[in-house]
């Protein structure tokens, strides 16, 4: 593919048609100015002289059981949607069926991409497809159905690569038990608490476990205290075994101690899991800004970053399978550096100031070791990073870097950038925020669906 300027994908809606095998699938155009007609079905011949052969749809091969591997991007940029798509599981076989996915070119350049088709991970087809600068378009394959099988549409292209992500299973929400402060390690004479949240209809069992990580400068809240706790408890509904964490705030310990909490409420959990009926290699964790960059922290820094604190449960591991931030910092340094240029020094009560206990020209080591973008590494876990485009607090742009950092790296990261809203996704602009709320907890739970649950 030729090079060209970042460009940003935006999912929109899935549509999925499924046709009769005797009627023509409808013409659905790859691009918004360069329609084409889908094939149609050719009926079966009579005792007539056939009549001039018309296209018919591609069938669907029966999967092999190795995928193809999909070629990587070879540069880098941010996607403004994660694109849901429904796969066909009531199309009979002998089926026509159309599976579109909708994008739009958000950048201010021309875009070209290629769309995969998969069935069950196998690649069927491609179309590559080229969008001008801000328009919308839409791609569709039309296939016969010969095989079961999911199918996805994976996006590929000079800017990057995002996954076509499957919504989650049509599962009933569920009444949830919660159990108050239960001590999952301790600080010294300081006793570590957490709530759980345990769903009375499980999704999966044993269970997949996400650990919400509040968010507060650094220096305020607790556990219970966070809008944005209707994140995890939207999870807990929909079946995930969920737990809120309190940690150490800066008023009371400096960095690392926050980190050194939030890793050993993993190793609580995995250490618990028989007894909560908790997959123990099935671990997500969530939080927002400052509970989004500790979420970080526990995914990007290993066990060689000597940052595992002595809470309890040495024996087990902290790494997780899956993180999401919303509106977390992800380069301390940077944004300490950016405030000092812009107005000429950076106050005592600043709080990364607070939280890492001096400023950067007295322990730079420490100041690089307290940014989650310093640790990525390729073992790393995948990661959705949800973000306001207006943030006045913590800066979108802090999550664009963490995004680039891990596609350099060759991991998986999504960028889901909310417009018209600034911190805690609160509105500010006329329009409304987009996606909404509850798009965001839709894509949320796809995301550690996904990554906590169709991975087993």
């Amino acid at each position: 593919m030729r090079p060209h300027k970042p460009w940003i994908l935006l999912g929109a809606v899935m549509v999925l048609s499924l046709l009769l095998t005797s009627c023509a699938p409808a013409s659905v155009p790859t691009t918004p100015t360069a329609p084409s007609p889908a094939p149609t079905i050719t009926p079966a011949p009579v005792p007539t002289p056939p009549p001039t052969p018309t296209p018919t749809p591609t069938p669907v091969p029966v999967p092999a059981p190795a995928p193809e591997p999909i070629a990587s991007p070879a540069s880098l940029a941010e996607f403004r949607g994660i694109y849901l798509n429904v796969a066909p599981p009531e199309a009979t076989i002998g089926e026509t069926v159309s599976i579109t996915a909708e994008v739009e070119n958000t950048g201010d350049g021309e875009g070209t991409y290629t769309a995969v088709l998969t069935v069950d991970g196998v690649k069927l087809e491609t179309k590559d497809v080229t969008l001008a600068a801000g328009a919308k378009g839409t791609v569709t394959f039309t296939i016969i159905k010969n095989a079961p099988g999911t199918y996805d549409i994976e996006l590929v292209g000079l800017s990057g690569t995002l996954e076509v992500l499957r919504p989650a299973p049509a599962i009933p929400t569920t009444t949830v038990e919660v159990i108050k402060d239960v001590e999952y390690g301790r600080a010294g004479n300081i006793p570590l608490l957490l709530d759980i949240y345990i769903p009375e209809t499980p999704i999966a069992t044993p269970m997949p476990a996400v650990i919400w990580i509040f968010g507060g400068s650094f220096k305020y809240g607790n556990k219970s205290s966070d809008r944005m706790m209707r994140s995890i408890k939207a999870l807990a509904r929909h079946g995930f075994f969920a737990v809120s964490i309190n940690y150490r705030l800066s008023g009371v310990a400096p960095f690392p101690a926050a980190v050194e909490d939030s890793k050993c409420a993993v190793r609580w959990l995995r250490a618990h899991a028989e007894k909560y009926n908790v997959d123990p290699n099935r671990i997500g964790v969530l939080g927002s800004s400052s509970g989004g960059y500790l979420s970080m922290m526990v995914g990007c820094a290993d066990e060689r970053a000597g940052l595992e604190g002595n809470g309890g449960w040495a024996e087990f591991s902290s790494r997780v399978q899956a993180v999401c931030s919303y509106y977390g910092p992800t380069d301390l340094a940077g944004s300490y550096r950016a405030i000092e240029a812009r107005e000429g020094s950076v106050p005592d009560d600043f709080y990364y100031v607070e939280f890492l206990g001096c400023h950067l020209e007295e322990n730079p080591d420490m100041w690089k070791a307290a940014g989650p973008i310093n640790h990525v590494t390729a073992d790393d876990p995948p990661l959705l990073l949800v973000h306001g485009e207006l943030d006045s607090v913590v800066p979108i742009i802090v999550s664009g870097k963490m995004y680039r950092a891990y596609q350099q790296a060759g991991l998986e990261a999504s960028l889901i950038r909310v417009s018209s809203a600034d911190h805690v996704f609160k509105q500010a602009a006329d329009s409304p925020i987009s996606p909404s709320m509850e798009e965001i907890e839709q894509i949320v739970l796809d995301f550690f669906v996904k990554h906590l649950l169709r991975t087993r």
